[in-house]
């Protein structure tokens, strides 16, 4: 009986070791726990962010201290501290978390040194073929009411394929449809990948089978370079997405180059006109790179050699947010035959970013001459870098429609993780 009671205590009191050791990995501060990186890596004046579990406590090893720099400030709302963790100067530094000064977990940062960039300012030209075709807008057919719109097509859809067919084009879209009969459409709609099956109906016109709708499969225009990566061969521009001028869906990218451009005229600002820069690019049609990537922050791709900038012959570093203040900046820009050349603006505003965005900081041009001669910002100047203090610390992206001396501008930092 001794020997019975014996193991059933050491029973029970596993099943409580066991519970105990379930609670524990369940609750809130060991998932944060968990959750934490094992490796962070950073580049010199970069910052980020840690949420810690609570009554945790963290240190950086005496060999690191040089390297990292962190503030600790209590969020009560968060139900943690949240630790921000700057790259001082490169080299490999180890964050220590402990609970009751016992160490639960370590961190490995490394900080690389600031990356050097050649910025842009000329003028380009785009073009982009899309994956598929967009729907911009949608007609009857006939008397018949419109078929896509019918099941449910809308502006802002995307078509892929056509009962598995990859769509080329819009031409081909129609050669996929022409022996009529039901077609499964394949639509991209936001994330959401739909099949959607519309009955096409017979033009009594031409006798053509038609869905009832308005495509695009291409877009071109122009703007400005941003910057060029020795490192990768890579290209940032724009600092915006290329989106649809109909319905402002992000295009999706099939194929595309950028191309020199030529500003041939400038369409002046005024307070509630944007004005635009009118380039020319497919006269000569010198091919400088593809096109890889449209995103919120930009377009990117290889150059197709180096590129150079007669300004900054030998690079700039990318400035890190942290270091931005607002005062006195400069932007590099193509307004005629004489190439880049640098402007004086201000950046009035920074915007805390803790995770990549578009609009970062506010700008104003105070350049008498480039006021002169665009009024401020136009369409067109996307794309051209800002410099504060010998970095590049951001790039225009949209111009304030009230006042035309203003702008919003993102990251060179955010752009620069695009190339990467």
């Amino acid at each position: 009986m001794d020997g019975w009671k014996k193991q059933a205590i050491r029973r029970s009191f596993g099943w409580m070791l066991s519970l105990l050791v379930l609670a524990g990995a369940l609750s809130p501060q060991a998932q944060r726990l968990s959750a934490l990186p094992g490796a962070i890596r950073l580049t010199k004046g970069e910052s980020t962010q840690l949420e810690l579990p609570q009554s945790m406590g963290f240190s950086i090893e005496e060999s690191g201290e040089a390297v990292l720099s962190s503030t600790d400030e209590r969020l009560a709302e968060a139900g943690g501290d949240r630790v921000t963790l700057t790259g001082e100067q490169a080299g490999s530094a180890q964050l220590v978390v402990s609970l009751l000064g016992v160490p639960v977990k370590r961190v490995n940062v490394d900080v690389r040194p600031s990356r050097l960039v050649i910025p842009g300012g000329q003028a380009i030209g785009v073009a982009l073929e899309m994956k598929g075709v967009l729907v911009v807008g949608a007609s009857d057919v006939g008397q018949t009411v419109s078929p896509a719109r019918k099941a449910g097509i809308r502006a802002g859809d995307r078509i892929v394929a056509v009962n598995g067919t990859q769509i080329q084009s819009a031409q081909h879209l129609s050669e996929l449809i022409k022996k009529g009969g039901e077609a499964k459409l394949t639509v991209q709609r936001g994330d959401d990948s739909l099949s959607v099956p519309v009955m096409p109906v017979k033009d009594g016109l031409d006798g053509a089978y038609r869905l009832g709708i308005w495509v695009r499969d291409s877009t071109a225009g122009v703007g400005t370079l941003s910057f060029y990566d020795p490192e990768s061969g890579m290209y940032g521009a724009l600092g915006h997405a290329i989106t649809d001028v109909d319905t402002g869906a992000m295009l999706s990218v099939g194929e595309g180059a950028i191309y020199e451009s030529r500003v041939v005229d400038i369409l002046k600002s005024s307070d509630g006109r944007p004005g635009e820069l009118m380039g020319d690019f497919m006269t000569s049609a010198v091919e400088l790179g593809g096109l890889a990537k449209n995103t919120q922050r930009g377009i990117y791709g290889k150059l197709n050699r180096p590129l150079s900038n007669s300004l900054y012959p030998e690079g700039v570093p990318v400035a890190a947010r942290t270091e931005l203040v607002t005062g006195p900046a400069t932007v590099l820009t193509t307004l005629d035959d004489g190439g880049v050349k640098s402007y004086d603006c201000e950046i009035t505003k920074l915007f805390n970013q803790s995770e990549p965005g578009q609009r970062s900081m506010v700008i104003k041009i105070t350049d008498p001459e480039l006021i002169q001669k665009t009024g401020g910002i136009v369409q067109g100047m996307s794309g051209s870098p800002i410099l504060q203090n010998g970095k590049l610390a951001g790039v225009v992206t949209h111009v304030y429609i009230d006042d035309t001396l203003l702008g919003y501008a993102v990251y060179a930092e955010w752009m620069l993780k695009e190339c990467e």
